[in-house]
């Protein structure tokens, strides 16, 4: 969200961001900080996504939905870009398996669809919370499946409505979805700020919660790590 604000910014576009009034209180911050209109309505993301949607149509503006937009995939892409880049470079070792959180799907689409261009061995596994498992459940069954609520405290995951296009999108580019729960996901967030001093929200821990939780693989691991609202 902070590279869309930074985009609409640079171009002298208004940028209006609903979230719900749930929603983490050190990202809407940061929002208005950066210069957004933040809109805050619905008990949770997907009633705020809707209320986005109406807006949308009655002020005839471009509305960006993560998972439905492939230019936020396209954005998300970058990030194993950089990896792969690096790997080339020999900064990196190469990974035998990417590890990333999921919410809507932007993210891993985008991961995934690079990958398997440039590191088509990397297995691309996306990882969400057992409270708010849409986009696993629909994956695996490969059509949308909504779940009645999203009760994770990993607000940056917590959807409760799975998206039609990202469920088609994943299709091909993620191996495999691990569900952990918020506890896996609080310890992966103290690892991280205690060994790497790497200060992260719940959403972000999940790549890392998933790959304490699934098998440890044999070589590196591209963990995607995004989100520092905690």
């Amino acid at each position: 969200m902070a590279e869309v604000i930074a985009s609409a910014r640079a171009i002298g576009v208004p940028a209006v961001v609903f979230a719900s009034v749930h929603a983490n209180h050190a990202k809407i911050v940061r929002m208005r900080a950066m210069g957004a209109e933040v809109i805050e309505v619905g008990e949770d993301f997907d009633q705020a996504r809707a209320a986005s949607e109406a807006f949308a149509r009655e002020h005839d503006a471009e509305l960006l939905v993560d998972g439905d937009d492939p230019r936020i995939s396209t954005g998300a892409a970058t990030l194993a870009l950089e990896a792969t880049e690096a790997v080339e470079a020999g900064a990196l070792p190469s990974p035998v398996i990417a590890s990333v959180p999921v919410g809507n799907g932007a993210l891993i689409i985008g991961v995934g669809s690079w990958l398997r261009v440039a590191a088509p061995g990397c297995r691309v596994v996306g990882v969400q919370a057992t409270a708010a498992p849409a986009m696993t459940l629909s994956w695996r069954a490969a059509r949308p499946i909504d779940t009645d609520a999203a009760t994770t405290y990993a607000d940056g995951i917590a959807s409760r409505v799975a998206i039609p296009r990202a469920v088609e999108l994943m299709a091909g580019r993620v191996d495999d979805m691990l569900l952990v729960t918020d506890d896996d996901l609080r310890a992966a967030q103290a690892e991280l700020m205690t060994e790497l001093g790497i200060t992260v929200e719940g959403a972000a821990a999940a790549s890392w919660a998933g790959l304490l939780a699934g098998p440890r693989p044999d070589g590196a691991a591209l963990l995607i790590v995004t989100g520092s609202n905690a």
